[in-house]
């Protein structure tokens, strides 16, 4: 399935699929909003450094 990644749930979820579940638990509305995988790399360096953004894209 296109656009699923695996980050340790079995099946894989869809990024809709997991707002769901964050609106589910959290009790609120949850969205999801697709991001092109450059510009992923640029929202994760602050928080995990530009190490861990390295590749990403």
């Amino acid at each position: 399935m296109s656009g699923v990644v695996g980050v340790g749930q079995l099946p894989g979820v869809t990024g809709a699929e997991l707002a769901k579940g964050f609106s589910h638990y959290l009790g609120r509305f949850v969205s999801f909003q697709s991001v092109a995988p450059e510009n992923f790399g640029e929202l994760i360096a602050p928080v995990f450094g530009t190490g861990a953004a390295a590749g990403v894209g």
